[in-house]
């Protein structure tokens, strides 16, 4: 790594240089980056980027993150929380410029074939992916393979909106959700609750008020004044954080829901749900039943092939018919 361009960092995470002047030489081009701990220099991380400048920010934010709530869990975050930022240095392996009409998916491929290159030649002890832009060859500890399991025991996704989340979603999670969809409005108010003007999106509001996005976002975030003058606030379409199982609610007054099932092929199954040996409900398939119960296609399977009783009242029955 002779030709690598160094650059120190503070406790923080910003670049340094001396005295501790903060700096921002990063441009928005894509390249190679590396993070290499001092206190064993054989120790380094590798990465890719499209736009280095915002993958160092983000890196930065992520081992916050992970420091309050434990997620965004790697080998470099963990080493961040217990050693700092300050005993790493940062550096550029390679910078790469792209013609200004090349897509997305061509510039990812430039990078991840690079990236690619320097990991079998120097393979960094810090990343958890030996292969660029890809978890194959990872494996989970079966402790955390277990626990994951009884975390999503008798749950499965629910699309609203074109959103996919899980039933105990919390508000913070339904924020974060909605800041990242593209169908959103952001309304500035004065500290005296006036109406001001609304935007489409965070990046247009950002350029009205002289702020980044993710400064916007913040504010949005934590419901504070900025500088004083405005408050930011969200409106959007994604609106329901608060799914519940459909047969938490059932009595016997619930009109009995049957699928209309015509044609059945070779693989095709019906899926029944009984109380008191009474149908309630009919469904085309495991899937389909697994959509609107919001319980997972395994554990319906499950009780239905051990003849287990859900939740001590509801029976599940697979038919297969050929």
């Amino acid at each position: 790594m002779d030709n690598v361009k160094w650059y120190n960092l503070n406790k923080e995470g910003y670049i340094i240089k001396k005295h501790n002047k903060i700096i921002w030489p990063l441009p928005e081009k894509g390249g190679i980056y590396v993070y290499k701990f001092l206190l064993d220099e054989e120790k380094f991380y590798i990465g890719s980027t499209i736009n280095i400048k915002q993958r160092f920010r983000q890196h930065k934010y992520r081992a916050e993150v992970f420091q309050r709530e434990l997620i965004y869990n790697s080998v470099l975050y963990r080493y961040v929380m217990e050693y700092g930022w300050n005993n790493f240095k940062f550096g550029i392996m390679e910078y790469i410029d792209f013609k200004q009409d090349t897509e997305f998916k061509d510039k990812r491929s430039i990078i991840i074939y690079t990236e690619q290159k320097y990991l079998d030649l120097l393979s960094p002890s810090l990343n958890t992916n030996k292969f660029a832009g890809s978890m194959r060859g990872f494996r989970h500890s079966e402790d955390t393979k277990k626990n994951y399991g009884i975390m999503r025991a008798g749950k499965c996704y629910r699309k609203i909106k074109g959103v996919v989340i899980r039933p105990e979603v919390s508000q913070e999670t339904m924020l974060k959700l909605k800041l990242h969809s593209k169908n959103i409005t952001v309304i500035i108010y004065t500290h005296e609750n006036i109406y001001v003007r609304e935007f489409s999106s965070i990046k247009d509001t950002a350029k009205f008020v002289e702020l980044s996005p993710t400064s916007v976002s913040k504010y949005i975030k934590s419901g504070k004044l900025w500088n004083n003058k405005y408050y930011f606030k969200l409106k959007t379409n994604i609106v329901n954080n608060n799914i519940s199982f459909p047969l938490d609610n059932h009595d016997n007054t619930v009109t009995t829901r049957i699928d209309n099932i015509k044609t059945l092929n070779r693989r095709s199954c019906v899926f029944e749900v009984l109380n008191d040996n009474k149908l309630i409900y009919r469904f085309k398939s495991v899937t389909k039943a697994s959509e609107f119960l919001n319980i997972s296609r395994r554990t319906l399977t499950n009780y239905s092939k051990n003849n287990k009783l859900w939740r001590d009242k509801f029976q599940f029955k697979i038919t297969h018919n050929w």
